[in-house]
Protein backbone atom coordinates (compact mmCIF):
# COMPACT_ATOMS: atom_id res chain seq x y z
CA UNK A 1 0.00 0.00 0.00
CA UNK A 2 1.51 3.43 -0.82
CA UNK A 3 1.84 5.62 2.00
CA UNK A 4 1.76 9.30 2.00
CA UNK A 5 5.47 10.96 3.00
CA UNK A 6 5.47 14.15 5.06
CA UNK A 7 6.11 17.35 3.23
CA UNK A 8 9.79 17.68 2.59
CA UNK A 9 10.08 13.95 2.82
CA UNK A 10 12.13 12.14 0.02
CA UNK A 11 12.72 9.23 -1.25
CA UNK A 12 15.97 8.47 -0.67
CA UNK A 13 15.44 9.19 2.86
CA UNK A 14 13.15 6.42 3.11
CA UNK A 15 14.45 3.75 1.15
CA UNK A 16 17.64 2.93 0.52
CA UNK A 17 20.21 0.41 -0.79
CA UNK A 18 22.04 1.48 -3.82
CA UNK A 19 18.25 1.99 -5.61
CA UNK A 20 17.79 5.30 -7.54
CA UNK A 21 14.48 7.16 -6.78
CA UNK A 22 13.03 10.21 -7.53
CA UNK A 23 12.72 13.10 -4.76
CA UNK A 24 9.15 14.41 -3.77
CA UNK A 25 8.67 18.39 -3.60
CA UNK A 26 5.35 20.10 -2.88
CA UNK A 27 3.76 21.54 -6.08
CA UNK A 28 0.56 23.16 -7.10
CA UNK A 29 -1.94 23.08 -9.89
CA UNK A 30 -4.60 25.18 -10.92
CA UNK A 31 -7.94 24.54 -9.43
CA UNK A 32 -5.86 22.36 -6.31
CA UNK A 33 -4.03 22.54 -3.14
CA UNK A 34 -0.56 21.79 -2.39
CA UNK A 35 0.20 18.39 -3.37
CA UNK A 36 3.71 16.14 -3.95
CA UNK A 37 4.64 15.19 -7.41
CA UNK A 38 8.34 14.82 -8.91
CA UNK A 39 10.92 16.74 -9.11
CA UNK A 40 12.49 16.76 -12.08
CA UNK A 41 14.91 13.77 -12.97
CA UNK A 42 18.32 12.84 -14.78
CA UNK A 43 17.97 12.13 -18.04
CA UNK A 44 19.30 8.28 -17.30
CA UNK A 45 16.32 8.24 -14.86
CA UNK A 46 13.76 9.34 -17.28
CA UNK A 47 14.49 7.25 -20.41
CA UNK A 48 14.52 4.25 -18.27
CA UNK A 49 11.29 4.89 -16.48
CA UNK A 50 9.61 5.76 -20.37
CA UNK A 51 11.13 2.21 -21.08
CA UNK A 52 9.27 0.72 -18.44
CA UNK A 53 6.44 2.37 -19.43
CA UNK A 54 6.51 3.98 -15.44
CA UNK A 55 5.50 7.63 -14.31
CA UNK A 56 8.39 10.43 -15.00
CA UNK A 57 8.54 14.45 -15.55
CA UNK A 58 8.51 15.21 -19.16
CA UNK A 59 8.94 12.77 -22.58
CA UNK A 60 12.87 12.11 -22.95
CA UNK A 61 14.22 13.11 -26.38
CA UNK A 62 17.13 11.17 -28.09
CA UNK A 63 17.95 11.72 -31.50
CA UNK A 64 19.77 8.96 -33.13
CA UNK A 65 22.91 10.33 -33.26
CA UNK A 66 26.08 8.08 -35.31
CA UNK A 67 28.41 9.54 -37.34
CA UNK A 68 26.84 13.08 -36.76
CA UNK A 69 28.55 12.54 -33.42
CA UNK A 70 32.52 12.49 -35.49
CA UNK A 71 31.54 15.44 -37.18
CA UNK A 72 30.29 17.63 -34.27
CA UNK A 73 33.79 16.45 -32.36
CA UNK A 74 35.28 17.31 -35.75
CA UNK A 75 36.66 13.80 -37.21
CA UNK A 76 36.28 11.69 -40.07
CA UNK A 77 33.49 8.68 -39.99
CA UNK A 78 36.81 6.30 -40.67
CA UNK A 79 38.61 7.22 -37.42
CA UNK A 80 35.61 7.32 -35.17
CA UNK A 81 34.43 4.18 -36.35
CA UNK A 82 38.08 2.71 -35.46
CA UNK A 83 38.94 3.96 -32.21
CA UNK A 84 37.03 3.23 -29.04
CA UNK A 85 38.91 6.44 -27.33
CA UNK A 86 37.99 9.07 -30.66
CA UNK A 87 34.24 6.97 -30.51
CA UNK A 88 33.89 7.46 -26.83
CA UNK A 89 34.84 11.31 -27.12
CA UNK A 90 32.24 12.08 -30.14
CA UNK A 91 29.29 10.76 -28.57
CA UNK A 92 29.67 12.34 -25.12
CA UNK A 93 31.11 15.88 -26.98
CA UNK A 94 27.80 15.55 -29.19
CA UNK A 95 25.86 14.96 -25.88
CA UNK A 96 26.96 17.62 -23.81
CA UNK A 97 26.82 19.96 -27.19
CA UNK A 98 22.67 19.34 -27.44
CA UNK A 99 21.72 18.05 -24.01
CA UNK A 100 19.65 14.87 -25.27
CA UNK A 101 18.78 12.31 -22.48
CA UNK A 102 20.37 9.29 -24.23
CA UNK A 103 23.38 8.22 -26.36
CA UNK A 104 24.31 5.32 -28.65
CA UNK A 105 27.42 3.47 -28.52
CA UNK A 106 27.34 2.40 -31.95
CA UNK A 107 29.99 2.69 -34.91
CA UNK A 108 28.25 1.30 -37.90
CA UNK A 109 26.35 -2.18 -39.12
CA UNK A 110 29.00 -4.06 -39.89
CA UNK A 111 30.15 -4.29 -36.18
CA UNK A 112 28.93 -8.28 -35.85
CA UNK A 113 29.72 -9.35 -39.53
CA UNK A 114 33.45 -8.13 -39.20
CA UNK A 115 33.77 -10.37 -36.02
CA UNK A 116 32.19 -12.79 -37.85
CA UNK A 117 34.74 -12.99 -40.30
CA UNK A 118 34.05 -10.28 -43.18
CA UNK A 119 36.44 -8.26 -44.45
CA UNK A 120 35.57 -5.09 -44.53
CA UNK A 121 36.66 -1.89 -46.72
CA UNK A 122 36.81 1.61 -45.00
CA UNK A 123 36.45 4.45 -46.80
CA UNK A 124 38.00 7.52 -44.68
CA UNK A 125 34.60 9.45 -44.40
CA UNK A 126 32.11 6.95 -44.98
CA UNK A 127 30.93 4.28 -43.12
CA UNK A 128 32.64 1.24 -43.56
CA UNK A 129 31.03 -1.88 -46.07
CA UNK A 130 31.93 -5.71 -46.38
CA UNK A 131 31.03 -8.52 -48.77
CA UNK A 132 29.06 -11.95 -47.98
CA UNK A 133 31.07 -14.92 -46.70
CA UNK A 134 28.52 -17.87 -47.24
CA UNK A 135 28.12 -18.80 -50.99
CA UNK A 136 26.51 -22.02 -49.59
CA UNK A 137 24.62 -24.29 -46.83
CA UNK A 138 28.34 -26.68 -46.76
CA UNK A 139 29.83 -23.09 -45.50
CA UNK A 140 27.95 -22.85 -42.37
CA UNK A 141 30.41 -25.59 -40.66
CA UNK A 142 33.34 -23.03 -41.18
CA UNK A 143 31.54 -20.27 -38.86
CA UNK A 144 32.15 -20.11 -35.40
CA UNK A 145 31.14 -17.42 -32.74
CA UNK A 146 32.49 -14.88 -32.19
CA UNK A 147 34.30 -13.88 -28.56
CA UNK A 148 33.18 -10.68 -27.55
CA UNK A 149 36.88 -10.16 -26.26
CA UNK A 150 39.04 -11.06 -29.04
CA UNK A 151 37.17 -10.83 -32.39
CA UNK A 152 36.70 -7.91 -34.48
CA UNK A 153 35.55 -4.58 -33.36
CA UNK A 154 33.34 -6.33 -30.49
CA UNK A 155 36.74 -5.51 -28.10
CA UNK A 156 36.86 -1.91 -28.93
CA UNK A 157 32.82 -1.36 -28.85
CA UNK A 158 32.77 -2.80 -25.40
CA UNK A 159 35.90 -0.13 -24.63
CA UNK A 160 33.75 2.64 -25.80
CA UNK A 161 30.59 1.61 -23.54
CA UNK A 162 32.90 1.75 -20.70
CA UNK A 163 34.58 4.84 -21.45
CA UNK A 164 30.94 6.52 -22.18
CA UNK A 165 29.82 4.95 -18.93
CA UNK A 166 31.90 6.62 -17.18
CA UNK A 167 32.21 9.77 -18.74
CA UNK A 168 28.82 10.11 -18.01
CA UNK A 169 27.84 8.29 -14.93
CA UNK A 170 24.67 8.13 -13.88
CA UNK A 171 23.25 11.33 -15.65
CA UNK A 172 22.17 10.26 -18.83
CA UNK A 173 21.54 6.58 -20.29
CA UNK A 174 23.50 4.88 -21.81
CA UNK A 175 22.08 2.56 -24.94
CA UNK A 176 24.54 -0.28 -26.12
CA UNK A 177 23.87 -0.90 -29.93
CA UNK A 178 24.25 -4.48 -31.06
CA UNK A 179 23.24 -4.17 -34.89
CA UNK A 180 22.72 -6.28 -36.74
CA UNK A 181 19.87 -8.29 -35.56
CA UNK A 182 19.74 -12.20 -36.79
CA UNK A 183 17.76 -11.25 -39.85
CA UNK A 184 19.51 -8.36 -41.33
CA UNK A 185 22.88 -10.20 -39.85
CA UNK A 186 22.47 -13.52 -42.12
CA UNK A 187 21.39 -11.12 -45.09
CA UNK A 188 24.94 -9.65 -44.59
CA UNK A 189 26.87 -13.14 -44.21
CA UNK A 190 25.04 -14.55 -47.04
CA UNK A 191 24.48 -11.80 -49.10
CA UNK A 192 20.46 -10.14 -49.11
CA UNK A 193 19.25 -11.26 -52.20
CA UNK A 194 20.39 -14.44 -52.20
CA UNK A 195 19.30 -14.83 -48.33
CA UNK A 196 15.60 -13.54 -50.27
CA UNK A 197 15.80 -16.75 -52.14
CA UNK A 198 16.54 -18.76 -49.22
CA UNK A 199 13.62 -18.51 -47.55
CA UNK A 200 11.71 -19.65 -49.97
CA UNK A 201 13.95 -22.07 -51.78
CA UNK A 202 16.13 -23.44 -48.54
CA UNK A 203 14.26 -22.29 -45.43
CA UNK A 204 15.88 -24.80 -43.05
CA UNK A 205 19.27 -23.33 -44.38
CA UNK A 206 17.80 -19.84 -43.24
CA UNK A 207 16.81 -21.55 -39.99
CA UNK A 208 20.56 -22.92 -39.21
CA UNK A 209 22.21 -19.72 -40.09
CA UNK A 210 19.58 -17.17 -38.05
CA UNK A 211 20.52 -19.62 -34.77
CA UNK A 212 23.75 -19.12 -35.61
CA UNK A 213 23.62 -15.17 -36.11
CA UNK A 214 21.27 -15.13 -32.61
CA UNK A 215 23.74 -16.91 -30.56
CA UNK A 216 26.08 -14.26 -32.17
CA UNK A 217 24.63 -11.31 -31.31
CA UNK A 218 23.33 -12.43 -27.69
CA UNK A 219 27.22 -12.96 -26.89
CA UNK A 220 28.16 -8.84 -27.46
CA UNK A 221 24.68 -7.54 -26.01
CA UNK A 222 25.52 -9.53 -22.77
CA UNK A 223 28.98 -7.83 -23.19
CA UNK A 224 27.83 -4.58 -23.71
CA UNK A 225 25.53 -5.19 -21.02
CA UNK A 226 28.21 -6.02 -18.79
CA UNK A 227 30.69 -3.23 -20.18
CA UNK A 228 28.00 -0.76 -18.58
CA UNK A 229 24.93 -0.08 -20.89
CA UNK A 230 22.01 0.67 -19.26
CA UNK A 231 19.53 -0.18 -22.41
CA UNK A 232 20.85 -2.38 -25.29
CA UNK A 233 19.28 -1.63 -28.66
CA UNK A 234 19.12 -3.27 -32.20
CA UNK A 235 18.18 -3.11 -35.79
CA UNK A 236 17.10 -4.95 -38.00
CA UNK A 237 16.70 -3.19 -41.61
CA UNK A 238 16.57 -6.25 -43.73
CA UNK A 239 13.48 -7.13 -41.64
CA UNK A 240 11.20 -3.97 -42.59
CA UNK A 241 8.31 -4.03 -44.20
CA UNK A 242 9.71 -2.27 -46.87
CA UNK A 243 11.37 -5.35 -47.87
CA UNK A 244 9.70 -8.43 -46.76
CA UNK A 245 6.12 -8.90 -45.51
CA UNK A 246 4.62 -9.67 -42.24
CA UNK A 247 3.99 -13.22 -42.98
CA UNK A 248 8.41 -13.69 -43.78
CA UNK A 249 8.92 -11.12 -41.04
CA UNK A 250 6.90 -13.24 -38.86
CA UNK A 251 8.01 -17.11 -39.95
CA UNK A 252 12.18 -15.90 -40.15
CA UNK A 253 12.87 -12.91 -38.33
CA UNK A 254 10.25 -12.40 -35.35
CA UNK A 255 11.48 -15.68 -33.74
CA UNK A 256 15.06 -15.29 -33.72
CA UNK A 257 14.29 -11.26 -32.16
CA UNK A 258 12.60 -13.14 -29.38
CA UNK A 259 15.27 -15.44 -29.32
CA UNK A 260 17.55 -12.70 -28.44
CA UNK A 261 15.74 -10.83 -26.11
CA UNK A 262 14.81 -13.55 -24.02
CA UNK A 263 18.76 -14.47 -23.23
CA UNK A 264 19.24 -10.97 -22.42
CA UNK A 265 16.47 -10.85 -20.20
CA UNK A 266 19.02 -11.66 -17.40
CA UNK A 267 21.12 -8.61 -17.87
CA UNK A 268 19.07 -6.57 -16.35
CA UNK A 269 18.64 -4.05 -19.49
CA UNK A 270 15.61 -2.78 -21.37
CA UNK A 271 15.75 -3.53 -24.60
CA UNK A 272 14.71 -2.03 -28.02
CA UNK A 273 14.07 -2.82 -31.65
CA UNK A 274 15.13 -0.78 -34.68
CA UNK A 275 13.59 -1.68 -37.89
CA UNK A 276 13.83 0.91 -40.42
CA UNK A 277 11.11 1.91 -42.84
CA UNK A 278 7.55 1.01 -42.52
CA UNK A 279 7.02 -1.32 -40.05
CA UNK A 280 3.10 -0.63 -40.30
CA UNK A 281 1.69 -4.08 -41.22
CA UNK A 282 3.91 -5.79 -38.31
CA UNK A 283 3.95 -3.09 -35.49
CA UNK A 284 1.55 -5.90 -33.20
CA UNK A 285 4.17 -9.05 -34.41
CA UNK A 286 7.14 -6.61 -32.93
CA UNK A 287 5.21 -5.73 -30.09
CA UNK A 288 5.72 -9.33 -29.00
CA UNK A 289 9.73 -9.75 -29.80
CA UNK A 290 10.50 -9.32 -25.68
CA UNK A 291 11.97 -5.54 -26.40
CA UNK A 292 10.58 -3.11 -23.82
CA UNK A 293 10.55 -0.37 -26.64
CA UNK A 294 10.42 -0.32 -30.54
CA UNK A 295 11.70 2.27 -32.69
CA UNK A 296 9.56 3.40 -35.57
CA UNK A 297 10.78 5.12 -38.58
CA UNK A 298 9.54 8.18 -40.11
CA UNK A 299 6.75 6.72 -42.81
CA UNK A 300 4.90 5.40 -39.43
CA UNK A 301 2.31 7.17 -38.17
CA UNK A 302 3.93 7.53 -34.39
CA UNK A 303 0.71 8.63 -32.67
CA UNK A 304 -1.35 5.31 -34.66
CA UNK A 305 1.62 3.11 -33.00
CA UNK A 306 1.33 4.15 -29.92
CA UNK A 307 -2.87 3.72 -30.07
CA UNK A 308 -2.29 0.13 -31.46
CA UNK A 309 0.93 -0.81 -29.33
CA UNK A 310 1.52 1.44 -26.77
CA UNK A 311 -0.06 -0.38 -24.40
CA UNK A 312 2.41 -3.35 -24.25
CA UNK A 313 5.84 -1.16 -25.46
CA UNK A 314 7.73 2.15 -25.50
CA UNK A 315 7.59 3.58 -28.46
CA UNK A 316 10.18 5.82 -29.88
CA UNK A 317 10.24 8.10 -33.11
CA UNK A 318 9.56 9.43 -35.34
CA UNK A 319 11.07 12.91 -36.48
CA UNK A 320 12.03 12.48 -40.30
CA UNK A 321 15.81 12.80 -40.14
CA UNK A 322 16.11 14.67 -44.00
CA UNK A 323 13.39 17.52 -41.98
CA UNK A 324 15.92 17.50 -39.51
CA UNK A 325 18.95 17.96 -42.03
CA UNK A 326 16.97 20.30 -44.43
CA UNK A 327 14.14 22.41 -42.58
CA UNK A 328 14.52 25.68 -40.59
CA UNK A 329 15.10 25.42 -36.63
CA UNK A 330 11.33 26.92 -36.53
CA UNK A 331 10.28 24.05 -38.71
CA UNK A 332 11.87 21.63 -36.98
CA UNK A 333 10.77 22.69 -33.14
CA UNK A 334 6.98 22.67 -34.88
CA UNK A 335 7.18 18.87 -36.03
CA UNK A 336 9.01 18.09 -32.82
CA UNK A 337 5.91 19.84 -31.07
CA UNK A 338 3.25 17.88 -33.24
CA UNK A 339 4.77 14.54 -32.29
CA UNK A 340 5.43 15.26 -28.96
CA UNK A 341 1.95 16.27 -28.20
CA UNK A 342 0.50 13.46 -29.95
CA UNK A 343 2.02 10.91 -28.05
CA UNK A 344 3.35 11.55 -24.91
CA UNK A 345 -0.25 10.81 -23.45
CA UNK A 346 0.89 7.32 -23.34
CA UNK A 347 2.72 5.33 -20.15
CA UNK A 348 5.94 5.24 -22.48
CA UNK A 349 7.04 7.41 -25.34
CA UNK A 350 10.66 8.38 -26.68
CA UNK A 351 10.63 11.19 -28.67
CA UNK A 352 13.45 10.53 -31.33
CA UNK A 353 14.50 11.25 -35.05
CA UNK A 354 12.90 8.22 -36.86
CA UNK A 355 16.59 6.94 -37.99
CA UNK A 356 20.16 8.50 -37.74
CA UNK A 357 20.25 11.74 -38.37
CA UNK A 358 22.79 12.91 -41.54
CA UNK A 359 25.90 14.30 -40.42
CA UNK A 360 25.32 17.17 -42.27
CA UNK A 361 22.31 17.97 -40.07
CA UNK A 362 22.76 21.90 -39.06
CA UNK A 363 23.38 21.97 -35.29
CA UNK A 364 20.74 24.43 -34.34
CA UNK A 365 18.14 21.90 -35.87
CA UNK A 366 19.33 19.27 -32.99
CA UNK A 367 18.82 21.86 -30.41
CA UNK A 368 15.69 22.50 -31.83
CA UNK A 369 14.39 19.21 -31.95
CA UNK A 370 15.74 19.03 -27.72
CA UNK A 371 13.88 22.24 -27.23
CA UNK A 372 10.90 21.48 -28.33
CA UNK A 373 10.76 17.80 -26.19
CA UNK A 374 11.82 20.43 -23.35
CA UNK A 375 9.28 23.05 -23.59
CA UNK A 376 6.36 20.37 -24.19
CA UNK A 377 6.81 16.94 -23.05
CA UNK A 378 6.20 17.72 -19.31
CA UNK A 379 3.61 14.98 -18.05
CA UNK A 380 1.56 16.55 -15.17
CA UNK A 381 1.61 14.08 -11.85
CA UNK A 382 -1.35 14.56 -9.98
CA UNK A 383 -1.74 12.28 -7.78
CA UNK A 384 -0.17 11.98 -4.24
CA UNK A 385 2.46 9.55 -3.04
CA UNK A 386 5.26 8.13 -4.38
CA UNK A 387 5.64 8.25 -8.09
CA UNK A 388 6.15 4.41 -8.09
CA UNK A 389 9.30 4.41 -10.59
CA UNK A 390 12.20 2.64 -9.09
CA UNK A 391 14.79 2.16 -11.30
CA UNK A 392 16.86 -0.57 -9.60
CA UNK A 393 20.61 -0.28 -9.36
CA UNK A 394 22.64 2.28 -10.07
CA UNK A 395 25.23 1.41 -13.35
CA UNK A 396 27.90 0.71 -11.18
CA UNK A 397 25.89 -1.77 -8.33
CA UNK A 398 24.33 -3.03 -11.09
CA UNK A 399 27.96 -4.16 -12.76
CA UNK A 400 29.32 -5.27 -9.12
CA UNK A 401 26.26 -7.98 -9.28
CA UNK A 402 26.85 -9.07 -12.62
CA UNK A 403 30.71 -9.77 -11.54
Amino acid sequence: MRREPAEGATTSSLLSGGMVFMELVPHRYAGGGGIFTMKAMSSRERVLCALRRERHDRVPVTPLVGHYAARIFGISIGAYSRSASLLAKSIVAAQRQFGYDAVYVAADTWVNAEAMGCVLTYPEDSPPFGRPIISSSDELKNLRLPDPQRDGRWPLMLRAVELVAKELGNSCCVIGNFDQSPFSFACQLRGVAEFMYDLIDSPQFAFDLLEICAKAVIRYAKAMASAGADVLNTGDAAASGSLIGAEFYERFALPFEQMVFRALADTGCPCVLHICGDSSRILEAMATSGAQGIEVDYQVDVAEATKRVGDKVCIIGNLNPAHIMSETPDRVYEESKSIIEACKAVSGFVFASGCTIAPATPPENVHAMVRAARDWGSLSQPETGISGCALGLTRETRSKERG
